[in-house]
């Protein structure tokens, strides 16, 4: 394993990042710098020059025109593949999740995800979004065909439906494009549901650093749930992912989400849940055992656009704020299979709830985007129950205390009279309807 290394400015830096490998016989020849980042795998006898005499290179003739010596850096992306007995050489970067066939002698830039070969390489193959796989290419013209295809059709698009938040947007931005920089693989979608404040400014600075991003603001606020309808319908990515404003990707962790969509691209759903094991399922009463209430947060889950589009009618639940979570069951009508990726990804800001009745949407449109199903035989009363349940004490209890001890203004009226509705016939009723009282007696 190669050791991360960071060298004094007034010298010639060679930065290696965390997770990079070699096998034996790796030679560097670095005069003005190179940086190397993260989880690059580099095969045996691997030769990287950063500046590259003209004629030949240590004695291996090129059959093209060598990139000239200069003051640049050899830069190599994230997760790069370099095979045996290969040299790279050059002021030249090679893009994330490139692959570099085994003897090739590359002089020339490679741009993500494309597989090259030959002396001098060219790109043999651009991986390609919408089959989640490598598309081979014998020509440049055909390169450069499917990298404008994969332009228009990323693998994900994160769909931040956004209001009065610009420094929570700012941080959420942040926490995308530390990891992904300006790749065509991922794009982020920044629907402003007409804020005051300088949600647009935070916006237009990513936009000025020609990342992947597009931004629309609405001539007025036109709701949440149709916000987040809004946002999905400008996605082009094979999966999209709506994201909350207010939440932010862990580092390292989107890497670990791209993986994953790459190796399930025929799931409906990838779900996310700290609590679980990596696992695939099949039906609602499955994905109800797995995911339960974590599946109502919005950013947990990303979509296989292809399914999401196959809905009828997406605006049918846009004023019940669970948009997203009648979504996935409807999805899963159409297609069963789901994917449980069992780690946490992201951070949240941790707001309280606001715009909405916490007892109506909490307990009544919870309960109804699920019995829909019971009457036709794909869920059980007793898994909905259940499910109900875990809600109750691990989530709105909590959430509940939090909110009305510390004043937050959330909207708790009717919140007893929604408990009884949905929670009379448990044996602990009782019990935690004194528990609910003595909450909301704090607020009055």
């Amino acid at each position: 394993m190669l050791t991360p290394l960071t060298q004094l400015e007034n010298e010639n830096r060679i930065r290696i990042g965390n997770g990079c490998r070699s096998g034996p016989g790796l030679r560097l020849s670095i005069s003005n710098g190179m940086e190397m980042e993260e989880n690059v795998e580099i095969g045996p006898y691997v030769t990287l020059f950063d500046a590259v005499p003209s004629g030949e290179i240590s004695g291996i003739p090129v059959s093209g025109n060598l990139v000239p010596a200069s003051q640049g850096l050899l830069r190599i992306g994230e997760r790069v593949r370099i095979g045996a007995r290969a040299t790279v050489a050059g002021s030249i970067h090679i893009g994330k999740w490139a692959v570099i066939q085994s003897g090739s002698v590359v002089v020339s830039d490679v741009p993500e995800a494309c597989r090259v070969a030959g002396n001098p390489a060219v790109i043999t193959a651009v991986y390609d979004p919408a089959l989640c796989s490598w598309e081979d290419v014998s020509t440049p013209q055909e390169a450069e065909a499917a990298l404008a295809r994969r332009k228009n059709q990323p693998l994900l698009s994160i769909c931040i439906p956004t209001y009065n938040r610009e420094g929570h947007l700012r941080a959420c931005l942040d926490s995308i494009f530390s990891q992904i920089g300006a790749t065509d693989l991922v794009e982020v979608v920044v629907s402003d549901n007409c804020s005051p404040d300088g949600t647009h400014d935070v916006a237009a600075s990513f936009m000025r650093q020609n990342l992947n991003i597009r931004y629309v603001r609405n001539s007025e606020n036109i709701g949440l749930d149709r916000n987040i309808i809004q946002a999905g319908e400008m996605a082009r990515g094979t999966f999209l992912q709506l994201h909350g404003d207010d939440d932010y990707f862990l580092p390292g962790t989107l890497r670990v989400l791209l993986s994953t969509l790459h190796s399930h691209p025929d799931c409906s759903l990838i779900h996310t849940h700290s609590h679980r094991k990596d696992s695939v399922g099949e039906g609602m009463k499955a994905y109800l055992k797995s995911a339960s209430f974590n599946a109502v947060h919005m950013t947990q889950t990303t979509l296989r656009r292809a399914d999401w589009m196959a809905m009828e009618n997406r605006s049918t639940w846009k004023y019940t704020y669970l948009t997203q979570f009648h979504w996935q069951y409807e999805m899963l009508f159409i297609n069963p299979k789901f994917c449980i990726l069992g780690r946490n990804l992201y951070s949240y800001n941790g707001k309280a709830p606001e715009g909405y009745n916490m007892g109506m949407v909490g307990f009544r449109n919870v309960d109804r985007a699920l019995s829909r199903y019971e009457g036709v035989g794909l869920l059980d009363r007793a898994d909905i129950d259940e499910m109900m349940t875990n809600y109750l004490f691990e989530a709105v209890m909590p959430l509940l205390r939090y909110s009305v001890l510390n004043n937050l203004g959330s909207d708790v009226s009717d919140f007893e009279a929604y408990y009884t509705v949905y929670f009379n016939h448990q044996p602990y009723y009782e019990e935690v309807l004194h528990q609910l009282r003595d909450i909301l007696a704090h607020g009055k």
